[in-house]
C-alpha cells in the first residue's frame, strides 16, 4: 500500500568524519533543519553507517554526507512509498558537484529504510566473493535515483579533499557493477552514462579552487585501475587511502608539477585505453558548465537500464 511522507517526517543524521568543510556544513543544516541529528567520526563507510541507523527514532532515515549542504526546499518535499513492495528501497536524490557541475547520485541525499542501513555489509565489511561491493554500495541493494538535485557537493575545500573525491570516483566509473573489466573492455563494457561522467571528471574543473586536484585524482585513477594492475580495493582502506593520498599531495605539490602530470596521465588515456577526455583550462571549463545539461530523469524513480528502453 502506497504512502506518502513529508521529508520532515524522517529523522536526518549527517555523517562526517574528516571533510576540512564538515562544521560549516553542518551549521549550515542546523539551520535548515534543527533536528538533524550527527554521526561524527566513526571510521569506515558500513561503521558510520550502521550508527545512523542505530541512533536514528524512524522506520527510514535521510543521511547527509559532510561535504554536503542541502537545499532548504528538500525539507518541504513528500515521497510516494510502497510499504510491501518497496520496503527495502533505498532513494537517492541527485548531488550537484561543484568542481565539475555534475548532478547524479554521487554524494546527494538519500533515504535508508532503517533495518538496511543498520545492517550494511559493503565496503570494508565486504562479504562478497568478488569484492563487487566493497567500492559501492548501489549495487547490493534495490537503489532508485530520484529525479531532482537538492543538495551541493563540495569537495573543494583542500587539496587533500578534492583529489580524493576525483581518484574515487575514477576508480569507482571505471567498474562495471563493482567488478573491474579486461583492459579492452573498459569502452564497451561500462555504461555511457558512466563514460561521459568519466570524462567529465577527468576534464572539467580547472576554473574552481583545487579543481586541479581534482582532476589530476581521476585520471591518475583511471591510469592505475585499467592500466597499471592497481588493487581498485584500496579506495576502501581508509589508512592505506589517507598515506597514498598525502604521498600525492607531496609529489605535486605545485601548480607546473600538477600540470605536467594531468598532461601525461591524458596521454596515456588517449593512447592506451582510446578514452576521449579534454585538456581544459578555466575558461573552457566555464564555458562547458554553461551550455552542458545533466541526462534528463525519466518519472521520479527510474534505473539506469529502464532508461535506456525509453530512448
Amino acid at each position: 500500500m502506497k504512502q506518502t511522507y513529508p521529508i520532515s517526517d524522517f529523522d536526518v543524521i549527517y555523517i562526517s568524519y574528516d571533510e576540512p568543510n564538515a562544521e560549516k556544513n553542518w551549521a549550515d543544516l542546523l539551520s535548515k533543519c534543527p533536528w538533524a541529528k550527527r554521526v561524527h567520526g566513526v571510521k569506515g563507510f558500513d561503521a558510520a553507517h550502521n550508527k545512523a541507523g542505530e541512533v536514528s527514532e524512524t522506520h527510514r532515515l535521510v543521511t547527509v554526507d559532510g561535504d554536503n549542504t542541502v537545499r532548504k526546499d528538500f525539507f518541504k518535499q513528500t515521497i510516494e512509498i510502497d510499504e510491501e513492495e518497496q520496503k527495502d528501497y533505498v532513494f537517492s536524490w541527485c548531488g550537484h558537484n561543484v568542481v565539475n557541475s555534475l548532478a547524479y547520485g554521487n554524494g546527494g541525499l538519500k533515504l535508508w529504510p532503517k533495518h538496511i542501513i543498520e545492517n550494511m555489509n559493503s565496503h570494508e565489511n565486504d562479504v562478497s566473493e568478488d569484492g563487487a561491493h566493497s567500492v559501492d554500495f548501489c549495487w547490493m541493494h534495490t537503489y532508485f535515483q530520484m529525479a531532482d538535485t537538492f543538495s551541493d557537493v563540495v569537495v573543494n575545500a583542500n587539496p587533500e579533499q578534492a583529489y580524493r573525491a576525483g581518484f574515487r570516483e575514477g576508480v569507482k566509473m571505471s567498474l562495471d557493477r563493482g567488478i573491474l573489466p579486461a583492459k579492452n573492455r573498459f569502452l564497451q563494457q561500462n555504461h555511457i552514462k558512466n563514460m561521459q561522467r568519466l570524462s567529465i571528471w577527468c576534464s572539467v574543473g580547472m576554473d574552481i579552487e583545487n579543481g586541479d586536484w581534482a582532476i589530476l585524482g581521476a585520471r591518475e585513477a583511471v591510469c592505475l585501475t585499467n592500466l597499471d594492475s592497481w588493487n581498485h580495493t584500496n579506495i576502501a582502506d581508509y589508512d592505506f587511502m589517507q598515506k597514498f593520498v598525502g604521498e600525492k599531495l607531496d609529489k605535486y605539490n605545485t601548480s607546473e608539477k600538477r600540470r605536467q602530470r594531468t598532461k601525461h596521465l591524458g596521454d596515456r588515456l588517449r593512447n592506451e585505453l582510446h578514452f576521449r577526455i579534454a585538456d581544459m583550462n578555466a575558461d573552457t571549463s566555464i564555458w562547458f558548465k554553461s551550455v552542458y545539461q545533466n541526462p534528463h530523469r525519466y518519472g521520479v524513480m527510474i534505473t539506469e537500464s529502464e532508461a535506456d528502453r525509453k530512448r
